[in-house]
């Protein structure tokens, strides 16, 4: 399938998006083209119809959301559904996940994530590439026949070293490599972000990790965050000149 992923950000600090590189990352992994866009707050959607236009006519659309740009995004369905009357349209994140059905039903929706989202959207893009059956699928909300199915979450990933590194190929790297204004006067080189665990024990009534992730952590092995954070480090050449 071809699924287009949108980040909708609520400010201009750019720290790389976890959510849909991961999301882009295991979809790739599948066989699936993959596009993603991180979008500022004054965005519109006259770029992502453009560059689709050409050359890419998703089959999935899907949005992460927050509740500071839940409005926005319903802006953003509502402007693509024009040009792509005949993609698939979903969303995940924190509100989808703890309202799904007012995310539903004001975005317009044909089913939201609940939950961490990995396991989830590779198995709904399997069963598109089939068929229209989302009744078997755990981690969604969806309507058929203006019916409301609010299927059984589905397992958080237990091994998040089973999970291929996010796919920040498919977004413009430079964007996120000068740190954020909070961090920036501890820098003097370029950086970049690691996600190390998710979850966390406490249950913190004003952050909404536990919604997510059930107040749980899981970490990444040492290993597998040293082959993440080196990948792309080497050496160029050597200069042994006196």
């Amino acid at each position: 399938m071809k699924v287009v992923l949108i980040n909708m950000r609520t400010s201009y600090i750019m720290s790389i998006p976890f959510g849909i590189t991961y999301l882009g990352a295991v979809l790739l992994q599948k066989g699936h083209e993959v596009r993603l866009y991180d979008v500022y707050p004054d965005d519109n959607t006259d770029k992502i119809v453009q560059e689709l236009s050409q050359n890419f006519t998703p089959d999935l659309i899907g949005f992460s959301v927050l509740t500071t740009n839940f409005h926005r995004a319903r802006t953003f369905t509502a402007s693509l559904k024009k040009h792509f009357p005949n993609a698939i349209f979903c969303a995940g994140g924190i509100h989808p996940t703890v309202r799904p059905v007012e995310t539903l039903d004001k975005m317009g929706l044909d089913f939201v994530v609940i939950g961490e989202g990995e396991n989830v959207l590779v198995k709904v893009c399997d069963v598109l590439g089939r068929s229209n059956d989302l009744s078997g699928i755990k981690g969604i909300a969806f309507k058929n026949k203006s019916e409301l199915y609010i299927n059984d979450e589905i397992d958080v990933v237990n091994d998040l070293d089973s999970l291929p590194f996010p796919a920040r190929e498919l977004l413009p790297v430079s964007r996120y490599l000068i740190p954020p204004g909070y961090i920036r006067s501890h820098f003097l080189r370029r950086v970049m972000s690691v996600l190390t665990s998710r979850g966390c024990p406490a249950k913190c009534t004003f952050c909404n990790s536990s919604s997510i992730f059930h107040n749980r952590i899981r970490r990444r092995s040492v290993d597998n965050v040293m082959k993440h954070s080196c990948r792309q480090v080497g050496t160029k050449e050597d200069e042994n000149s006196a």
